[in-house]
């Protein structure tokens, strides 16, 4: 699953080469959702272009809401290279889907590796990458124990409550 909008620092091409080989990889056929808004026509012509080669990667456009897409999937994986804040990242750990991320930007700030989600350093090793995203899929224990921190994690440092408490110290704080 990725879910971004489709431009350059999102690196939609990334999440491709890395369904491309984690499909050799797997025993079962895979199916790898796409969500996003295209915003450079020229970026969204090549991409369709690789695609449509791929029977087994499904582009369904911009959804105001994916979160029925992420937490049906078996992994969503951000491979973003400039991102603040992943609030994608988010709603998968609340929706108790695994990450697995590029570590840039915020997203290392969210993300622990191994302890709530799944980093990746080297986006040029897509035998890595994909051979990290193939054991997270295979290894059903290790990667429940991971979302459950993930989902606590979340819950806990970005619910609703949290921003409104943090918010109200803030104001206060511009008050004193």
């Amino acid at each position: 699953m990725y879910v971004a909008n489709l431009e350059k620092r999102k690196n939609p091409f990334l999440f491709l080469r890395i369904a491309d080989e984690l499909n050799k990889k797997l025993k079962e056929k895979a199916i790898f959702i796409i969500l996003g808004d295209k915003r450079d026509t020229e970026f969204f012509s090549s991409f369709l272009k690789f695609i449509e080669k791929k029977n087994y990667i499904y582009y369904l456009g911009f959804k105001k809401d994916p979160s029925d897409y992420i937490y049906g999937a078996d992994l969503f994986i951000a491979t973003y290279e400039k991102e603040g804040f992943g609030r994608t990242i988010v709603e998968s750990m609340l929706l108790k889907t695994p990450v697995l991320a590029y570590s840039s930007g915020g997203l290392k700030e969210i993300i622990f590796d191994r302890l709530n989600g799944y980093l990746f350093k080297n986006k040029k090793n897509i035998n890595k990458i994909s051979t990290k995203a193939f054991n997270i899929l295979e290894n059903k224990k290790k990667t429940k124990k991971i979302v459950n921190n993930a989902y606590q994690n979340a819950v806990s440092k970005y619910s609703i409550l949290k921003y409104k408490k943090k918010l109200n110290e803030f104001y206060k704080s511009l008050v004193n």
